[in-house]
């Protein structure tokens, strides 16, 4: 999936790193509020029914009406909105949502990183001495490095693969 970033007035929304800001200071969202947010900006100026929010962000789970009231509030509260005079997210009473603010899209393309772990590459040295319940032993020098500087490690921890990512990231494919 590409990493896309939508940058809206004076917003900024980067669905790889699941951050959204405004005038340069992140805000934290829930993330059903980040969720909405992305099917709003991905059909920008369409009419988006409250059923599709719904099957789009909470799939086949029962959420009632007032759960996505709330999400929408907390989603122009986001933006700086206003329900009444609505500069972003407009209501179609008895319908659903639309986005009507300004929007810019910016797609990145996905840089592939993999770790590729060969038990026969895990030495009898890489593995805990007996007794060392938290040993943490590294099994590879290498460090893959991942898109905006993260790197990704590779430990055994009491005989079990552990990997872990330096940095901030939304999330992290692994592959054989």
């Amino acid at each position: 999936m590409d990493q896309v970033t939508y940058p809206c007035a004076d917003c900024q929304l980067d669905t790889g790193n699941r951050r959204f800001s405004r005038h340069g200071q992140e805000l934290v969202l829930e993330p059903k509020v980040f969720a909405v947010l992305v099917q709003l900006l991905m059909h920008p100026g369409e009419l988006l029914t409250r059923e599709q929010l719904l099957d789009a962000v909470w799939g086949h789970r029962f959420v009632t009406a007032s759960t996505l009231n709330r999400v929408i509030a907390l989603a122009r509260r986001a933006f700086g909105d206003d329900a009444d005079v609505p500069r972003f997210i407009q209501t179609v009473y008895g319908a659903g949502y639309r986005y009507i603010g300004p929007i810019e899209k910016t797609t990145l393309a996905p840089e592939v990183s993999r770790a590729r772990v060969q038990p026969s590459s895990i030495g009898a040295a890489s593995r805990p001495a007996a007794g060392a319940d938290r040993a943490r032993t590294r099994v590879s020098a290498d460090e893959e490095m991942l898109r905006d500087g993260r790197a990704l490690n590779v430990y055994e921890v009491n005989g079990n693969i552990v990997v872990s990512v330096t940095g901030t990231c939304s999330a992290t494919r692994i592959s054989n």
